[in-house]
Protein backbone atom coordinates (compact mmCIF):
# COMPACT_ATOMS: atom_id res chain seq x y z
CA UNK A 1 0.00 0.00 0.00
CA UNK A 2 1.17 3.45 -1.09
CA UNK A 3 2.40 5.33 2.15
CA UNK A 4 -0.32 8.14 2.65
CA UNK A 5 1.35 11.50 3.86
CA UNK A 6 -0.94 14.31 5.37
CA UNK A 7 -0.22 17.39 5.85
CA UNK A 8 0.34 19.02 8.71
CA UNK A 9 -2.30 20.64 10.79
CA UNK A 10 -2.57 24.11 10.14
CA UNK A 11 -2.73 26.84 12.83
CA UNK A 12 -2.41 27.11 16.89
CA UNK A 13 -5.30 24.71 17.84
CA UNK A 14 -4.70 23.29 21.07
CA UNK A 15 -6.30 19.96 21.79
CA UNK A 16 -6.88 18.96 25.40
CA UNK A 17 -5.87 15.15 27.02
CA UNK A 18 -9.18 13.65 26.86
CA UNK A 19 -10.00 15.06 22.92
CA UNK A 20 -6.78 13.57 22.03
CA UNK A 21 -7.27 10.51 23.23
CA UNK A 22 -10.69 10.34 21.55
CA UNK A 23 -8.94 11.40 18.19
CA UNK A 24 -6.81 8.68 18.66
CA UNK A 25 -8.85 6.22 18.93
CA UNK A 26 -10.99 7.34 16.08
CA UNK A 27 -7.81 7.83 13.83
CA UNK A 28 -7.03 4.56 14.64
CA UNK A 29 -10.60 2.58 13.72
CA UNK A 30 -10.68 4.82 10.59
CA UNK A 31 -7.07 3.03 9.59
CA UNK A 32 -8.32 -0.22 10.37
CA UNK A 33 -11.61 0.45 7.92
CA UNK A 34 -9.51 1.54 5.34
CA UNK A 35 -7.64 -1.82 5.58
CA UNK A 36 -9.96 -4.36 3.23
CA UNK A 37 -11.00 -1.35 0.94
CA UNK A 38 -6.93 -1.65 0.25
CA UNK A 39 -6.69 -4.71 0.24
CA UNK A 40 -9.34 -5.68 -1.61
CA UNK A 41 -8.78 -3.21 -4.33
CA UNK A 42 -4.99 -4.43 -4.24
CA UNK A 43 -6.10 -8.20 -4.91
CA UNK A 44 -8.74 -7.30 -7.51
CA UNK A 45 -5.82 -5.48 -9.31
CA UNK A 46 -3.64 -8.55 -9.06
CA UNK A 47 -6.50 -10.53 -10.56
CA UNK A 48 -5.88 -12.07 -14.20
CA UNK A 49 -7.62 -10.80 -16.73
CA UNK A 50 -10.32 -13.33 -17.15
CA UNK A 51 -9.54 -13.96 -21.09
CA UNK A 52 -6.02 -14.60 -19.96
CA UNK A 53 -6.68 -17.69 -17.70
CA UNK A 54 -5.14 -20.32 -19.61
CA UNK A 55 -2.48 -18.48 -21.96
CA UNK A 56 0.82 -19.30 -21.65
CA UNK A 57 3.62 -16.26 -20.72
CA UNK A 58 2.84 -12.83 -19.01
CA UNK A 59 3.23 -11.12 -22.34
CA UNK A 60 0.89 -9.26 -23.89
CA UNK A 61 -1.09 -11.56 -26.46
CA UNK A 62 -2.36 -8.91 -28.93
CA UNK A 63 -0.13 -9.74 -31.72
CA UNK A 64 0.79 -13.41 -30.81
CA UNK A 65 -1.80 -15.18 -28.75
CA UNK A 66 -3.41 -17.72 -30.65
CA UNK A 67 -0.07 -18.28 -32.25
CA UNK A 68 2.42 -18.92 -28.85
CA UNK A 69 -0.48 -20.88 -27.06
CA UNK A 70 -0.61 -23.09 -30.32
CA UNK A 71 3.28 -23.76 -30.20
CA UNK A 72 3.07 -24.04 -26.43
CA UNK A 73 0.81 -27.33 -26.94
CA UNK A 74 2.29 -28.84 -30.08
CA UNK A 75 5.75 -28.53 -27.93
CA UNK A 76 4.03 -30.15 -25.25
CA UNK A 77 2.25 -33.00 -27.31
CA UNK A 78 6.04 -33.51 -28.56
CA UNK A 79 7.59 -34.25 -25.38
CA UNK A 80 4.36 -36.35 -24.04
CA UNK A 81 3.74 -34.15 -21.52
CA UNK A 82 -0.67 -34.02 -21.05
CA UNK A 83 -1.30 -30.12 -21.66
CA UNK A 84 -3.17 -28.49 -19.01
CA UNK A 85 -7.32 -28.45 -19.85
CA UNK A 86 -7.14 -24.84 -19.04
CA UNK A 87 -4.57 -24.18 -22.12
CA UNK A 88 -6.86 -26.33 -24.71
CA UNK A 89 -9.86 -24.38 -23.56
CA UNK A 90 -8.43 -21.22 -23.83
CA UNK A 91 -7.16 -21.82 -28.00
CA UNK A 92 -10.58 -23.40 -28.38
CA UNK A 93 -12.73 -20.33 -26.85
CA UNK A 94 -10.41 -17.91 -29.26
CA UNK A 95 -11.55 -19.49 -32.29
CA UNK A 96 -13.91 -17.34 -33.78
CA UNK A 97 -17.23 -18.63 -35.15
CA UNK A 98 -16.63 -19.41 -38.77
CA UNK A 99 -14.18 -21.59 -37.69
CA UNK A 100 -10.54 -19.26 -37.98
CA UNK A 101 -8.40 -17.33 -35.18
CA UNK A 102 -7.09 -13.96 -34.50
CA UNK A 103 -3.95 -13.07 -33.01
CA UNK A 104 -5.96 -12.28 -29.72
CA UNK A 105 -9.52 -12.20 -28.64
CA UNK A 106 -9.81 -10.13 -25.69
CA UNK A 107 -13.78 -10.17 -25.83
CA UNK A 108 -15.29 -13.50 -26.32
CA UNK A 109 -18.61 -12.68 -26.19
CA UNK A 110 -17.71 -9.56 -29.22
CA UNK A 111 -17.37 -11.29 -32.97
CA UNK A 112 -14.23 -11.80 -34.34
CA UNK A 113 -13.35 -8.87 -37.29
CA UNK A 114 -13.01 -9.99 -40.55
CA UNK A 115 -8.69 -9.93 -42.07
CA UNK A 116 -8.01 -6.18 -42.73
CA UNK A 117 -4.60 -6.12 -44.78
CA UNK A 118 -4.48 -2.82 -44.70
CA UNK A 119 -5.06 -2.89 -40.60
CA UNK A 120 -2.74 -5.76 -39.77
CA UNK A 121 -5.63 -6.95 -37.72
CA UNK A 122 -8.48 -9.57 -37.71
CA UNK A 123 -8.50 -12.91 -38.10
CA UNK A 124 -5.31 -14.42 -39.79
CA UNK A 125 -3.72 -17.16 -42.19
CA UNK A 126 -1.06 -17.86 -39.06
CA UNK A 127 -2.67 -17.88 -36.75
CA UNK A 128 -5.06 -20.01 -37.68
CA UNK A 129 -2.63 -22.29 -39.62
CA UNK A 130 -0.60 -22.80 -36.50
CA UNK A 131 -3.62 -23.14 -34.35
CA UNK A 132 -5.07 -26.08 -36.60
CA UNK A 133 -2.05 -27.99 -36.14
CA UNK A 134 -2.35 -27.71 -32.09
CA UNK A 135 -5.70 -28.84 -32.12
CA UNK A 136 -4.85 -31.73 -34.51
CA UNK A 137 -2.06 -32.86 -31.74
CA UNK A 138 -4.49 -32.53 -28.83
CA UNK A 139 -7.25 -34.41 -30.57
CA UNK A 140 -9.50 -31.59 -31.36
CA UNK A 141 -10.88 -32.70 -34.49
CA UNK A 142 -13.83 -30.73 -34.93
CA UNK A 143 -12.14 -27.73 -34.13
CA UNK A 144 -9.48 -28.67 -36.43
CA UNK A 145 -11.85 -29.22 -39.56
CA UNK A 146 -13.73 -25.99 -38.44
CA UNK A 147 -9.93 -24.23 -38.80
CA UNK A 148 -9.32 -26.24 -42.11
CA UNK A 149 -12.82 -25.09 -43.92
CA UNK A 150 -11.80 -21.32 -42.84
CA UNK A 151 -8.51 -21.52 -44.24
CA UNK A 152 -10.01 -23.39 -47.45
CA UNK A 153 -12.38 -20.21 -47.90
CA UNK A 154 -9.67 -17.82 -47.85
CA UNK A 155 -7.38 -19.55 -50.23
CA UNK A 156 -5.71 -17.23 -53.00
CA UNK A 157 -6.44 -17.30 -56.17
CA UNK A 158 -2.24 -18.57 -56.87
CA UNK A 159 -3.17 -21.47 -54.62
CA UNK A 160 -1.38 -20.08 -51.71
CA UNK A 161 -2.50 -17.98 -48.80
CA UNK A 162 -2.02 -14.02 -47.40
CA UNK A 163 -1.25 -13.31 -44.02
CA UNK A 164 -4.29 -11.09 -43.68
CA UNK A 165 -6.31 -12.85 -46.65
CA UNK A 166 -8.94 -9.60 -47.52
CA UNK A 167 -8.46 -10.19 -51.03
CA UNK A 168 -7.50 -6.22 -51.37
CA UNK A 169 -5.24 -5.18 -54.38
CA UNK A 170 -2.19 -6.07 -53.97
CA UNK A 171 -2.13 -8.58 -50.74
CA UNK A 172 -0.81 -11.51 -52.43
CA UNK A 173 0.12 -14.91 -50.77
CA UNK A 174 3.34 -14.91 -49.12
CA UNK A 175 5.87 -17.90 -48.10
CA UNK A 176 5.26 -18.11 -44.41
CA UNK A 177 1.77 -17.96 -44.30
CA UNK A 178 1.20 -20.64 -47.02
CA UNK A 179 3.48 -22.65 -45.43
CA UNK A 180 1.32 -22.48 -42.54
CA UNK A 181 -1.92 -22.95 -44.00
CA UNK A 182 -0.21 -26.48 -45.97
CA UNK A 183 1.42 -27.64 -43.16
CA UNK A 184 -2.08 -27.15 -41.45
CA UNK A 185 -3.91 -29.52 -43.97
CA UNK A 186 -0.73 -32.33 -43.60
CA UNK A 187 -1.21 -32.21 -39.92
CA UNK A 188 -5.05 -33.27 -40.25
CA UNK A 189 -4.11 -36.06 -43.00
CA UNK A 190 -6.65 -33.89 -45.58
CA UNK A 191 -5.35 -33.09 -48.67
CA UNK A 192 -4.75 -29.09 -49.36
CA UNK A 193 -7.55 -27.45 -51.76
CA UNK A 194 -6.61 -26.16 -54.99
CA UNK A 195 -7.46 -22.78 -56.04
CA UNK A 196 -9.58 -22.31 -59.28
CA UNK A 197 -8.11 -23.20 -62.26
CA UNK A 198 -6.40 -26.10 -60.57
CA UNK A 199 -3.98 -23.71 -58.93
CA UNK A 200 -2.51 -25.73 -55.77
CA UNK A 201 -0.77 -24.08 -52.64
CA UNK A 202 2.57 -26.22 -53.18
CA UNK A 203 2.74 -25.01 -56.78
CA UNK A 204 2.68 -21.29 -55.29
CA UNK A 205 4.96 -22.27 -52.52
CA UNK A 206 7.75 -23.25 -54.42
CA UNK A 207 6.86 -19.91 -57.17
CA UNK A 208 8.17 -18.48 -54.26
CA UNK A 209 11.82 -20.22 -54.11
CA UNK A 210 14.84 -18.76 -55.37
CA UNK A 211 16.11 -20.88 -58.51
CA UNK A 212 18.88 -20.73 -60.97
CA UNK A 213 18.25 -17.05 -61.85
CA UNK A 214 18.80 -16.11 -58.09
CA UNK A 215 22.29 -15.35 -56.61
CA UNK A 216 24.31 -18.79 -55.91
CA UNK A 217 24.24 -17.98 -51.86
CA UNK A 218 20.41 -17.63 -52.08
CA UNK A 219 19.38 -20.59 -54.20
CA UNK A 220 17.35 -22.99 -52.07
CA UNK A 221 15.92 -19.99 -50.53
CA UNK A 222 12.27 -18.92 -49.89
CA UNK A 223 11.75 -15.23 -50.39
CA UNK A 224 9.37 -12.68 -48.33
CA UNK A 225 7.76 -10.08 -50.77
CA UNK A 226 10.58 -10.55 -53.09
CA UNK A 227 13.91 -11.12 -51.11
CA UNK A 228 15.58 -14.24 -49.69
CA UNK A 229 14.92 -14.56 -46.06
CA UNK A 230 15.81 -17.41 -43.46
CA UNK A 231 12.44 -17.21 -41.23
CA UNK A 232 10.42 -17.61 -44.79
CA UNK A 233 12.42 -20.49 -45.38
CA UNK A 234 12.69 -22.69 -42.88
CA UNK A 235 8.93 -22.73 -42.39
CA UNK A 236 8.25 -22.83 -45.91
CA UNK A 237 11.29 -26.06 -46.01
CA UNK A 238 8.53 -27.94 -43.72
CA UNK A 239 5.75 -27.83 -45.43
CA UNK A 240 7.00 -28.13 -48.88
CA UNK A 241 8.45 -31.66 -47.12
CA UNK A 242 5.15 -32.36 -46.41
CA UNK A 243 6.05 -31.94 -42.65
CA UNK A 244 3.97 -30.08 -39.69
CA UNK A 245 4.22 -29.73 -36.03
CA UNK A 246 5.63 -31.55 -34.13
CA UNK A 247 8.41 -33.25 -36.28
CA UNK A 248 9.04 -37.19 -35.15
CA UNK A 249 13.27 -37.54 -34.57
CA UNK A 250 13.99 -39.25 -38.19
CA UNK A 251 17.56 -40.63 -39.66
CA UNK A 252 19.52 -38.03 -40.78
CA UNK A 253 22.05 -37.52 -43.93
CA UNK A 254 24.99 -35.34 -43.77
CA UNK A 255 24.58 -33.85 -46.77
CA UNK A 256 23.67 -30.20 -48.28
CA UNK A 257 21.44 -30.77 -51.40
CA UNK A 258 22.47 -27.98 -53.83
CA UNK A 259 20.71 -27.19 -56.92
CA UNK A 260 22.00 -28.26 -60.29
CA UNK A 261 21.60 -25.18 -62.77
CA UNK A 262 21.58 -24.51 -65.35
CA UNK A 263 18.35 -26.57 -64.67
CA UNK A 264 17.56 -29.84 -66.28
CA UNK A 265 14.69 -32.81 -65.72
CA UNK A 266 17.32 -34.90 -63.92
CA UNK A 267 18.75 -32.16 -61.74
CA UNK A 268 17.63 -31.14 -58.55
CA UNK A 269 14.93 -28.70 -58.82
CA UNK A 270 13.73 -26.27 -56.42
CA UNK A 271 11.83 -28.22 -53.58
CA UNK A 272 12.17 -29.25 -49.97
CA UNK A 273 15.89 -31.04 -50.67
CA UNK A 274 17.40 -27.77 -52.37
CA UNK A 275 15.68 -25.77 -49.37
CA UNK A 276 17.47 -27.84 -47.12
CA UNK A 277 21.07 -27.29 -49.10
CA UNK A 278 20.54 -23.72 -48.42
CA UNK A 279 19.88 -23.98 -44.57
CA UNK A 280 23.05 -26.04 -43.87
CA UNK A 281 25.05 -23.89 -45.79
CA UNK A 282 23.57 -20.89 -44.14
CA UNK A 283 24.19 -22.80 -40.68
CA UNK A 284 28.00 -23.90 -41.76
CA UNK A 285 28.83 -20.37 -42.69
CA UNK A 286 28.08 -18.99 -39.45
CA UNK A 287 29.13 -21.24 -37.23
CA UNK A 288 26.11 -23.31 -36.40
CA UNK A 289 23.57 -20.58 -36.26
CA UNK A 290 21.50 -18.30 -38.28
CA UNK A 291 22.27 -14.78 -37.91
CA UNK A 292 20.03 -12.50 -36.61
CA UNK A 293 19.17 -9.91 -40.24
CA UNK A 294 18.58 -6.79 -37.58
CA UNK A 295 21.75 -6.94 -35.55
CA UNK A 296 25.08 -7.50 -36.15
CA UNK A 297 26.71 -10.13 -34.86
CA UNK A 298 23.96 -11.35 -33.28
CA UNK A 299 21.96 -14.92 -33.22
CA UNK A 300 18.10 -15.22 -34.80
CA UNK A 301 17.70 -17.98 -32.37
CA UNK A 302 14.08 -18.67 -33.30
CA UNK A 303 14.95 -18.70 -37.21
CA UNK A 304 17.86 -21.51 -35.85
CA UNK A 305 15.63 -23.78 -34.08
CA UNK A 306 13.56 -23.70 -36.89
CA UNK A 307 15.58 -24.80 -39.16
CA UNK A 308 16.76 -27.38 -37.14
CA UNK A 309 13.36 -28.29 -37.41
CA UNK A 310 13.45 -28.49 -40.50
CA UNK A 311 16.27 -30.21 -41.29
CA UNK A 312 14.78 -33.07 -39.09
CA UNK A 313 11.65 -32.81 -41.27
CA UNK A 314 13.49 -33.37 -44.98
CA UNK A 315 16.35 -35.54 -43.84
CA UNK A 316 19.28 -33.50 -44.52
CA UNK A 317 22.12 -32.03 -42.74
CA UNK A 318 22.95 -34.18 -39.26
CA UNK A 319 26.18 -32.30 -38.75
CA UNK A 320 24.66 -28.80 -39.27
CA UNK A 321 21.62 -29.60 -37.49
CA UNK A 322 23.22 -31.38 -34.37
CA UNK A 323 26.03 -27.94 -34.39
CA UNK A 324 22.67 -25.64 -34.19
CA UNK A 325 20.93 -27.96 -31.37
CA UNK A 326 24.14 -27.45 -28.95
CA UNK A 327 24.07 -23.97 -29.73
CA UNK A 328 20.62 -23.36 -28.93
CA UNK A 329 21.14 -25.48 -25.59
CA UNK A 330 24.30 -23.48 -24.54
CA UNK A 331 22.39 -20.32 -24.46
CA UNK A 332 18.57 -21.17 -23.60
CA UNK A 333 18.47 -18.21 -21.39
CA UNK A 334 19.48 -15.50 -24.04
CA UNK A 335 15.82 -16.91 -26.55
CA UNK A 336 13.87 -17.97 -24.00
CA UNK A 337 13.61 -15.05 -21.74
CA UNK A 338 12.84 -11.31 -21.86
CA UNK A 339 12.77 -8.76 -19.12
CA UNK A 340 13.09 -11.58 -16.15
CA UNK A 341 10.12 -13.14 -17.65
CA UNK A 342 10.40 -16.61 -19.57
CA UNK A 343 8.93 -16.55 -22.94
CA UNK A 344 6.43 -19.63 -23.46
CA UNK A 345 6.79 -19.46 -27.57
CA UNK A 346 10.89 -19.55 -27.39
CA UNK A 347 10.94 -22.29 -24.83
CA UNK A 348 8.00 -24.08 -26.98
CA UNK A 349 10.62 -24.00 -29.91
CA UNK A 350 13.47 -24.64 -28.43
CA UNK A 351 11.23 -28.47 -27.10
CA UNK A 352 10.10 -28.94 -30.71
CA UNK A 353 13.70 -28.54 -32.20
CA UNK A 354 15.34 -31.16 -29.29
CA UNK A 355 12.52 -33.44 -29.59
CA UNK A 356 12.99 -33.37 -33.70
CA UNK A 357 16.71 -34.93 -32.95
CA UNK A 358 15.90 -36.92 -30.05
CA UNK A 359 17.39 -34.90 -27.70
CA UNK A 360 15.46 -34.74 -24.21
CA UNK A 361 13.71 -31.64 -23.40
CA UNK A 362 13.67 -32.27 -19.63
CA UNK A 363 17.60 -31.57 -19.97
CA UNK A 364 18.11 -28.98 -22.66
CA UNK A 365 21.13 -27.64 -21.75
CA UNK A 366 20.70 -28.20 -17.94
CA UNK A 367 16.97 -26.92 -18.33
CA UNK A 368 13.58 -28.24 -18.37
CA UNK A 369 11.88 -26.73 -21.08
CA UNK A 370 8.70 -28.38 -20.73
CA UNK A 371 8.45 -27.99 -16.68
CA UNK A 372 9.41 -24.25 -17.26
CA UNK A 373 6.53 -23.83 -19.95
CA UNK A 374 3.61 -25.07 -18.09
CA UNK A 375 5.36 -22.64 -15.07
CA UNK A 376 4.32 -20.18 -17.71
CA UNK A 377 1.01 -21.07 -17.38
CA UNK A 378 -1.51 -17.74 -16.50
CA UNK A 379 -4.05 -19.47 -13.40
CA UNK A 380 -7.47 -18.30 -12.31
CA UNK A 381 -6.81 -17.36 -9.03
CA UNK A 382 -8.63 -19.46 -5.90
CA UNK A 383 -11.48 -17.14 -4.18
CA UNK A 384 -9.85 -16.18 -0.56
CA UNK A 385 -12.13 -14.68 2.63
CA UNK A 386 -12.17 -10.76 2.59
CA UNK A 387 -10.34 -9.56 5.50
CA UNK A 388 -12.47 -8.50 8.67
CA UNK A 389 -11.28 -6.12 11.45
CA UNK A 390 -10.78 -7.48 14.91
CA UNK A 391 -9.98 -5.82 18.48
CA UNK A 392 -9.05 -9.02 19.34
CA UNK A 393 -6.94 -10.56 16.74
CA UNK A 394 -3.55 -10.18 15.67
CA UNK A 395 -3.31 -9.68 11.65
CA UNK A 396 -1.96 -12.82 9.76
CA UNK A 397 -0.20 -13.02 6.53
CA UNK A 398 -2.45 -14.28 3.99
CA UNK A 399 -1.67 -17.68 2.07
CA UNK A 400 -0.44 -18.18 -1.14
CA UNK A 401 -3.46 -18.75 -3.47
CA UNK A 402 -3.56 -22.06 -5.56
CA UNK A 403 -4.92 -22.79 -8.70
CA UNK A 404 -6.90 -26.02 -9.88
CA UNK A 405 -5.64 -25.99 -13.45
CA UNK A 406 -8.25 -28.14 -14.92
CA UNK A 407 -10.52 -25.76 -14.21
CA UNK A 408 -9.34 -22.68 -14.40
CA UNK A 409 -10.82 -21.36 -17.76
CA UNK A 410 -14.26 -22.25 -16.65
CA UNK A 411 -13.92 -19.79 -13.82
CA UNK A 412 -16.03 -16.62 -13.76
CA UNK A 413 -14.74 -13.20 -12.97
CA UNK A 414 -16.11 -12.72 -9.82
CA UNK A 415 -16.28 -9.81 -7.08
CA UNK A 416 -18.49 -6.52 -5.63
CA UNK A 417 -19.29 -4.30 -8.01
CA UNK A 418 -16.89 -1.66 -6.56
CA UNK A 419 -14.04 -1.64 -9.23
CA UNK A 420 -10.66 -1.91 -7.84
CA UNK A 421 -9.61 1.75 -8.43
CA UNK A 422 -12.86 2.74 -6.39
CA UNK A 423 -11.78 0.50 -3.66
CA UNK A 424 -8.24 1.84 -3.98
CA UNK A 425 -9.32 5.41 -3.59
CA UNK A 426 -11.55 4.63 -1.00
CA UNK A 427 -9.16 2.90 1.56
CA UNK A 428 -7.01 5.60 0.84
CA UNK A 429 -9.42 8.59 1.91
CA UNK A 430 -10.19 6.54 5.29
CA UNK A 431 -6.39 5.88 5.90
CA UNK A 432 -5.95 9.47 5.20
CA UNK A 433 -8.71 10.70 7.48
CA UNK A 434 -7.14 8.37 10.28
CA UNK A 435 -3.82 9.62 9.94
CA UNK A 436 -4.66 12.81 9.88
CA UNK A 437 -6.56 12.42 13.62
CA UNK A 438 -4.04 10.29 15.19
CA UNK A 439 -1.65 13.38 14.33
CA UNK A 440 -3.46 16.41 15.00
CA UNK A 441 -4.01 14.05 18.38
CA UNK A 442 -0.72 13.57 19.36
CA UNK A 443 0.19 16.70 18.64
CA UNK A 444 -2.34 18.38 21.16
CA UNK A 445 -1.69 16.29 23.72
CA UNK A 446 2.23 17.07 23.54
CA UNK A 447 1.47 20.30 23.60
CA UNK A 448 -0.77 20.33 26.71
Amino acid sequence: MPVVTSPAPQGPGRVTPRVGRIGTAVGVLLCALALPWGTAGAAAAATPDPARVGLFGSQDPTYDGAYRQSLALLALAAADVQPPPAAVRWLQQQQCADGGWQAFRPDLDAPCAAPDSAAYAGQDVNSTGLAVQALVAVGDDAGATAGLAWLAAHQSADGGWAYYPDAAPGNVSDANSTALALSAFSAAGVPAPRAPGDAGPLDALLGLQVGCSGAAAEQGAFTFFGSANDYATVQATLAAAGGFLPVEAGTLEDDAPTLTCPASPAATAPDADAAAGYLVRRLQANAGVVPDPFSADAVDYGTTANAVIALAATGHGATAARTALAALADDVDAYATKDGADLPGALAVLTLAGVALDADPADFGGTDLPTRLVATLTAAPTASPSPSVSASAAPTAPSTPTADLSDAAELADTGSGTSPGASAVAGLALLAAGAGLVALARRGTRSG
